[in-house]
């Protein structure tokens, strides 16, 4: 018995509905769903985890060009099969389904045959894949749901061996190592990856978004605007190299990168992060913040507002450090990594030398987190450092210091970072 159970199919014209839903019965198949609009084709795919999509590729609600780029953005359902019908396609179009590996395509009109005949393969070669793509799709899925070290453990030489599956294994690993932070691993991996497929566009573009953590910002570029050129539909290496473009301070080429995205994917809010990023650069703070608010990514623009603070504080530039978390905190508003941009900024104010703004800083941050272990055991020792040099302490401020202590306590927290002793108290 076929473990495929659950189909969807997606068009917005209801004969084209009809004549798959009845080809599907006729093959016995009776969990069939129907999506009118993108919007709950997705969320079908989700919800009901589906395991075969037959959708329509000029789909008015939603292309295929775009529909078939959310669903294999989601790692899960990277090998879901899918079955796509036309009346036509492009070269673009062709090179873009080659990317995501979909080869099957129904001409339109349809021939009932011929299209029975192409799920019936479909399924078949779906069920017998080997133990290696098995195991390399287990890698995906963890690596997805971030245990890297999971995955590593499932690779030996019969993944690593030459043959079909090499390049995929190596570039899984270069994506293992970089997420551990080591580079050169994760950039030799890459390299043998790419030495044995040459055109292998996943390496490439892990390749660059190594690069870029490097700052090597124009060997970045350039891989991601030779992808991009040879595919000029694929949504992801389009954003990438906007984002590059961000990172390497070329922020009108990032302007009209990231648009192109916007005109291809108007709901694409990723891009959104990527523009406030941009206007950040650019001092416009109310438009950063804007676009910040409408990112579906915020921890990940905190970490990029944070690192912007410590690559001018590791320069030796304070007040530029000191400045960029200041505003960084003023667009970013309320997040979980908040209470880091203010600790940041409390050790580049005493970098600079300013202990009380320091010590006003780090209080806040405390005060607001009294679960901040990290931010009380600094705080601790700078009021000591301070009553040493006779400098005066705010008592309201310490005293509120000590509450926010006392009701972490209570809540039970584990106490590690800082003694008892060492806690700060009006002289």
């Amino acid at each position: 018995m076929s473990k495929f159970e659950r189909f969807l199919i997606y068009d917005d014209d209801d004969a084209n509905t009809l004549f798959f839903e009845m080809l599907l019965k006729d093959m016995d198949i009776s969990e069939i769903f129907k999506a009118k609009n993108h919007a709950d084709a997705l969320a079908m795919f989700e919800e009901h985890n589906i395991q075969f999509g037959i959708a329509a590729w000029e789909a008015r609600t939603m292309p295929g060009t775009i529909f078939i780029q959310k669903i294999k953005k989601n790692r899960k359902k990277r090998f879901t099969p899918f079955l796509l019908y036309s009346k036509r396609l492009g070269e673009k179009d062709m090179i873009l389904l080659q990317d995501y590996g979909v080869k099957n395509i129904l001409t339109m009109p349809f021939d009932r045959e011929k299209a029975r005949e192409m799920i019936k393969n479909m399924i078949a070669e779906e069920e017998k894949i080997g133990p290696e793509e098995r195991r390399i799709r287990q890698m995906e899925t963890l690596i997805a749901e971030q245990k890297p070290g999971e995955a590593l453990k499932l690779v030996d030489h019969t993944l690593t061996k030459k043959g079909p599956h090499r390049a995929h294994v190596k570039t899984l690993i270069g994506e293992i190592w970089l997420s551990f932070n080591k580079y050169d691993k994760a950039e030799k991996s890459l390299l043998e990856a790419l030495k044995d497929t040459p055109d292998f566009a996943a390496a490439k573009s892990l390749l660059a978004k190594l690069y870029t953590k490097m700052g090597k910002h124009e060997e970045a570029i350039k891989i991601l605007e030779e992808i991009s050129s040879h595919s000029p539909l694929n949504i992801n290496h389009l954003f990438n190299l906007g984002s590059a473009y961000v990172e390497g301070g070329e922020t009108e080429k990032a302007k009209t990168t990231l648009n192109r995205v916007k005109d291809i994917d108007e709901e694409n809010k990723e891009v959104n992060g990527e523009l406030g990023k941009v206007a950040f650069q650019e001092g416009d703070l109310s438009l950063a913040a804007q676009l910040f608010s409408e990112s579906e990514n915020g921890t990940e623009v905190a970490r990029y507002l944070n690192s912007v603070g410590i690559t001018h504080v590791i320069k030796g530039d304070y007040i530029k450090g000191i400045e960029s978390y200041q505003n960084a905190i003023k667009v970013l508003g309320t997040s979980d990594l908040t209470p880091l941009l203010y600790y940041n900024l409390a050790l580049a104010q005493r970098k600079k030398g300013d202990l009380t703004g320091c010590f006003q800083t780090l209080s806040t941050c405390y005060i607001s987190n009294p679960k901040y272990e990290k931010a009380y055991a600094t705080l601790a020792r700078l009021v000591n450092e301070m009553r040493e040099k006779k400098m005066s302490l705010d008592s309201q401020v310490l005293s509120k210091i000590k509450d926010a202590r006392s009701k972490a306590k209570g809540e039970g927290e584990e106490q590690t970072s800082a003694p008892e002793t060492t806690a700060p108290e009006a002289s």
